[in-house]
């Protein structure tokens, strides 16, 4: 026996096609069904994910395509077929139908998929000067092992070009003021001095207005490098003209997971994917064996090319001086029409908070209770809406389980006892 069709398949499809005319290709969720009839393993998809589908065949094994969008594409292989189709679309040319209309067999040797394939951008020629842009209050021990993993003998970081202007909030610890003497006496780099009250967003503002590299990353100083081409995986998708952000794999000391893209409405107002899983952990359906588009990534490490930077005019030092200054950028990104991108081959350690410890007394509190109604105010129901989470996944908790109620419509069809709702 082959694949399965839901009974409401070609409804859904042609329902949703009719009401979105414009699409040129369009795609289902789907599950897996055994020799017993027995379904599991849904695959509840992201919208439209190009740079996801380049790295796997994540539209599966039931894609509709319009006549001309697919003539000429050839047959080589269904992904080759749908990279072809869809090169020349617009995200409202392909059309995600959010149902499991689909079920693809699982053979005597149980599931066959490939969890993906690693897209290597070209560097230009020369390769860019990357201004690493490095906050810090202290924690000597910290800030040592970032620096050090990116500059001098014992680096990490291979990538040629680099210019740290670290950002300096007061610091008097001597082992901190060590590194950042260091730094200042080195002309390859530069120390700005901030006082006052923490800000995030201000002190990153800061750094890029002495900076004199072409793309900048945004990196705290409790992170330290751990694979030597981060960084030049990440100016490889910088150098696309269609990225806007790009953000890496962060992980635990413990080498687990704590950040792999961030997704509005998971946990509240956010929250971060895949998180306290292993940091080798292939992710849902694959995801974190290849790059592809998120909502927004963390500040903790952010690569923006200094053009976009200026076009998008810098961090919300004003209204999101500590929080959501990055998750705003990125969505300023994105209304821009700019791409932004995780990438699982950047990876880092980082130790979250331990320069500037975490939001719990009133003061932070308050601050924090600000720039949450700020977001609300500027974003709206955007927040509650992740093209790259499917609506059929839970909001509770960063596991990809799913949703015990999904935010999506049913299908319903026709029969001769009635309407039949097979959602």
């Amino acid at each position: 026996m082959g694949d399965l069709l839901h009974e409401a398949c070609l409804f859904a499809l042609a329902h949703d096609i009719a009401h979105n005319p414009g699409a040129g290709v369009a795609y289902t969720d789907s599950d897996h069904v055994d020799a017993r009839g027995r379904f599991s393993l849904p695959h509840c998809k992201p919208d439209w994910n190009p740079d996801l589908l380049m790295g796997q065949d994540y539209l599966g094994g039931l894609v509709a395509y319009r006549g001309d969008v697919v003539a000429g594409a050839g047959v080589e292989s269904a992904h080759e077929r749908a990279l072809r189709a869809t090169g020349g679309l617009t995200g409202a040319e392909v059309l995600h139908v959010p149902h499991v209309l689909y079920s693809t067999r699982i053979g005597p040797g149980g599931l066959d998929w490939t969890e993906g394939t690693h897209i290597r951008w070209p560097l230009p020629d020369p390769a860019p000067k990357v201004s690493v842009l490095i906050p810090s209050r202290d924690q000597g021990r910290l800030l040592e092992r970032c620096v050090a993993s990116l500059i001098g003998d014992d680096a990490v970081t291979d990538y040629p070009e680099i210019e740290i202007v670290l950002v300096d909030h007061e610091s008097t610890e001597p082992r901190a003021r060590a590194v950042i003497d260091a730094l200042a006496a080195d002309p390859a780099h530069t120390v700005v001095t901030f006082s006052g009250p923490f800000n995030f967003a201000a002190m990153v503002n800061r750094a890029t207005e002495v900076a004199t590299g072409e793309m900048f990353v945004l990196l705290n100083n409790d992170t330290e490098a751990i694979s030597p081409g981060w960084l030049t995986e990440m100016v490889g998708h910088l150098s696309r003209p269609e990225v806007g952000v790009v953000g890496a794999l962060l992980l635990f000391s413990d080498g687990t997971i704590q950040h792999a893209g961030v997704h509005p409405g998971v946990g509240g107002l956010m929250g971060h994917g895949h998180k306290h899983r292993r940091g080798d952990d292939p992710g849902y359906f694959g995801r974190l064996s290849v790059a592809h588009e998120v909502a927004a990534v963390t500040g903790a490490c952010l690569g923006v090319t200094r053009a976009n930077w200026e076009r998008l005019g810098g961090l919300d030092e004003e209204n999101l001086a500590v929080a959501y200054n990055d998750i705003d950028l990125c969505l300023r990104a994105r209304a821009a029409g700019l791409r932004v991108v995780l990438t699982p081959h950047a990876v880092l350690h980082h130790h979250e908070s331990v320069s500037r410890g975490f939001d719990d007394d009133p003061a932070s509190n308050e601050r924090l209770a600000g720039e949450v109604a700020a977001m609300r105010e500027r974003w709206g129901d955007q927040l509650d809406v992740d093209p790259a989470y499917s609506p059929n996944l839970t909001l509770t908790g960063n596991d990809f389980n799913l949703a015990e109620h999904p935010r999506v419509e049913p299908v319903w069809i026709g029969s001769e006892d009635g309407i039949i709702n097979h959602g």
